[in-house]
Formats: structure tokens, C-alpha cells, sequence
């Protein structure tokens, strides 16, 4: 599902500088947009609102926000990623006629699914009036949503309308949150927020069925894809739980903050946190851009040589491109990586002081940073796995990511302060060593596993 990332590559090949930003903005748009609308609408109260609003106001609002955005990611992760590969599935038969009503098929799973866990946690566990914990539901239920129609994003090919919708939410959503900040209160704040959220999920539902435009049919076909590609589901909980655990175990932490809503934050952990995986955006859109695309054209290479009857020399000759080419961009999203790092790390407190943020998250803003760094090359990692369909050490690096995660983080949590994101960097350092090692064992015996380890003739024999 590179589509939209071969369009936006034929920006960059304009002959002007303006070509390769307009690529790099969209990508960064497409890969991100809902990252990008939520820790901006933070950032924008955590420097503004807490001024303008009482205490428990402000915390009411991010404490909400950081709560959807965590649970409704967990949560929706094993559908998007099983509709996200019965999709695929579909493209590559070109028989997309079911899409629209495997759209909102899709939807009607997530809203069944968690529209009475958000009603738990905010009408039961949580102590918010009425009209906020009903506001709170609604808004967890738009970000569940928005991460389900995003997996359409890169079959789509017209990137114009994608960014347009994002941009279109993220300025009604800012404006009109800042605006409540002013003059309203916090569930002004957050029907504001939800506002925009509507319109992205509106524009971009949209542009899907016009992209698609066939009846609705078949709702509920892709939920076999649960039966076939259950590891695939598992890894999409398992990933994503691995990039909370660290925030849940920091809310057990001695510096937490368990507010008069009842619900637990660590607000300069959590913070941090978010700051820190903004610096992976620049590596999402070359991902997209570049390197997602480049690695398709080899993969489908190798795999439709094969299917023509291609000799061994030619097939071994394939693969050892392919692996070149994943050395070569691993090597060099390090190094960009690692550069912006650096960058990030060494100006720090200079954008600390000028924004007026807390210096106690600065320790541990680096560590996130650093962790982050290495957490966005575990997730292009898996992703290259999940090409090849080896499952099984996809989810076993994703489990794993989870419990080191967890284990090292509540570890550096007990070393005291100084160490608070030690362990959520260490993780991602193991975690990303494990990926190297799967995907240098799956790359450099390609052939062998593309005849016999995934070979379903070979293994439906064996049954």
C-alpha cells in the first residue's frame, strides 16, 4: 500500500527546492497527521490554557486527550492492522468493489467495540460532570476513527485533498480550542478540539468514497482476516501497547499526578513523551517518500521474477539487492535519525527557556528523544517484516519490545529521577537490535523462506 508515496515522489523530482518540501509537508501530513493535530493542540494548552484556565480545568482537558489518544490507539491497532492487510489483500486481486462497506464495516466494529469501554471509563471510573464525560466519550470515539480511515490513506492517490482535510481540521481544532481557552472553559476546550477531529474524519471519509465509488456491499467480510492473520492483530496490540507501557508504569511513579477527576497522569513524563516523537516525522516522511517505494519496486521484482520462472542466479541475485538496498536505508535513516537527535538534544534548554517549559523534563525529554529515535527504525523494521509476511517474528519482536519496555522503565523508575526515561530508551536500543537481527535472518535467506518457510502449499501439506 505505497500508492500515494510514488505521488508524492514525483514532487521531489521537480527542479526546484519548493518540489521537495511540498513532498516532505504532505508526507509528514499523511504519515503523522493525527500525531501532529494532538501534540499541537497540547502543546498550544500546556503553554497558554493553564494561564487562562483554573487548575483542574486545564488538567481535565489533556488528562482527557491523553487518555483517548493512548486507549483509542491500543484498542483500534488490531483492527486497522487486519483491515489494513485484507485491504492490501484486495488491491493486489484488484477487486476493490468492497471497500466502501468494508469501511464502514470497519467503523461500526471500533464504535461496538469501544464506545462502551470509553463510556466505563468516563461515566464510571472517571468524576466528570455530565456533559464533559459525554464530550470525553464522543472525542474518544473520533480519534478511534481517525486512526481506522487513516489506513486508507496511502492507497489513495490524491494527496492534495488528504493534506487539505488535515489542515482544515488541525486550524478549526486550534483556533477554536485556544479561543475556548480565552473565553469558555474546559468542555468548550473539547468540543472545540472535537470539532476539527470531525471535519478530518468528514473530508476524508469523503475523498475515500469518491476514490471508491461502489455500492455498499459485504460489511463484514474482512473479520475472517481475524481467523487468518491473528498475528497480525496481536502485533498491532502488542506495538502499540509497547509505546504506552512507559507513560502507564510512569503513572505509578512517586511524581504522578491523580487529579480530581480521578484519572492519573505524569504531566512532565507524559509531556516529554510527546515532544520527543515529534522529531520522528521528518524519518516518517522519508520512509513514504523514499525508501517505502524504492523497497516495493525490488520486492515486487522479486517475487514476479519468480513467478515468470526466473533462475536461481537471478533470483539470488534479486535478493541480494533487496538486502543491499535495506542495509543502505536502515544506515541512513540511522544517520538522519541520529543527526536530528543530536540537534534536538544540543537545544533543548534553549527552547525550554524560551517557551517557559518546567527544566526538570529536560532529562528526561532526552532520553525520550533518544528512545523515540530508535522506537521509529523498530516500526520500519516491522514493517519490512510484515512484507515479507513473516508474522511470527514480527509479534515476537513486538512482545518484546512490551515487556522490556515495561520491566525497564518501572526499573529506572525505582533507580530514582535522574533515570526517568532510561529505561523507556533502553528498550527501544534492544528492541531495534532484535528487529536488525530478525530482519537480516529473513533478507539474507530470502529464497529459502519464500520457498519453504512461507511456502502455505508446503505447509497445508504438512496439516
Amino acid at each position: 500500500m505505497a500508492g500515494i508515496g510514488f505521488i508524492l515522489k514525483k514532487l521531489t523530482q521537480r527542479e526546484d527546492l519548493l518540489g521537495l518540501v511540498d513532498a516532505f509537508i504532505r508526507a509528514s501530513i499523511i504519515s503523522a497527521g493525527p500525531w501532529i493535530l494532538t501534540v499541537l493542540t497540547l502543546s498550544t494548552i500546556m503553554m497558554f490554557g493553564r494561564e487562562l484556565l483554573p487548575f483542574e480545568e486545564a488538567f481535565n482537558f489533556q488528562s482527557i486527550i491523553i487518555y483517548n489518544f493512548c486507549f483509542s490507539l491500543v484498542l483500534t491497532a488490531p483492527i486497522c492492522l487486519t483491515t489494513t492487510r485484507f485491504l492490501a489483500d484486495t488491491i493486489y486481486a484488484k477487486d476493490v468493489s468492497g471497500t466502501p462497506g468494508m469501511l464502514f464495516g470497519a467503523l461500526s466494529l471500533v464504535l461496538f467495540i469501544e464506545g462502551p469501554i470509553a463510556c466505563i471509563l468516563y461515566f464510571g471510573i472517571a468524576k466528570l460532570t455530565f456533559l464533559m464525560a459525554l464530550l470525553a466519550v464522543i472525542n474518544f470515539l473520533l480519534i478511534a476513527i481517525i486512526w481506522m480511515v487513516a489506513i486508507y490513506l496511502t492507497a489513495l492517490v490524491a494527496y492534495d485533498a488528504v493534506t487539505g482535510a488535515f489542515f482544515a481540521g488541525l486550524f478549526i481544532s486550534l483556533i477554536l480550542t485556544v479561543f475556548a481557552a480565552l473565553y469558555g472553559d474546559d468542555e468548550t476546550m473539547l468540543a472545540s478540539f472535537s470539532l476539527g477531529m470531525a471535519v478530518i474524519i468528514a473530508l476524508l471519509i469523503t475523498q475515500i468514497l469518491s476514490e471508491y465509488p461502489y455500492p455498499f456491499k459485504e460489511p463484514y467480510a474482512f473479520l475472517g482476516a481475524f481467523r487468518e492473520y491473528w498475528e497480525v492483530a496481536l502485533s498491532g496490540l502488542f506495538f502499540n501497547m509497547a509505546i504506552w507501557v512507559d507513560k502507564w508504569v510512569m503513572w505509578t511513579s512517586p511524581d504522578r499526578l491523580h487529579l480530581p477527576n480521578n484519572l492519573i497522569i505524569y504531566p512532565h513524563y507524559d509531556a516529554s513523551a510527546f515532544m520527543a516523537n515529534l522529531i520522528t516525522i521528518p524519518a516518517m516522511a522519508i520512509f513514504l517518500i523514499f525508501i517505502e517505494t524504492e523497497f516495493f519496486e525490488k520486492y515486487l521484482r522479486f517475487y514476479e521474477e519468480i513467478r515468470q520462472g526466473a533462475t536461481m542466479k537471478k533470483i539470488i541475485s534479486n535478493q541480494e539487492e533487496i538486502w543491499s538496498f535495506v542495509l543502505h536505508a536502515t544506515r541512513r535513516l540511522l544517520i538522519a535519525q541520529v543527526l536530528v537527535a543530536i540537534l534536538v538534544i544540543g537545544i533543548a534548554p534553549t527552547v525550554f527557556e524560551a517557551f517557559g517549559i518546567n527544566f526538570m523534563q529536560l532529562g528526561m525529554f532526552r532520553m525520550c528523544v533518544i528512545g523515540a529515535s530508535y522506537q521509529i527504525l523498530i516500526l520500519f523494521l516491522s514493517i519490512l517484516l510484515w512484507y515479507f509476511d513473516n508474522r511470527r517474528d514480527a509479534l515476537l519482536l513486538h512482545i518484546f519490545y512490551f515487556i522490556s519496555n515495561g520491566v525497564l522503565t518501572y526499573i529506572s523508575m525505582e533507580l530514582g529521577f535522574s533515570f526517568y526515561g532510561a529505561g523507556f530508551a533502553l528498550s527501544a536500543i534492544l528492541s531495534c537490535l532484535l528487529a536488525a537481527y530478525l530482519i537480516e535472518r529473513e533478507v539474507t535467506k530470502l529464497p529459502y523462506h519464500t520457498f519453504v518457510t512461507h511456502n502455505t502449499s508446503l505447509r497445508a501439506r504438512h496439516t
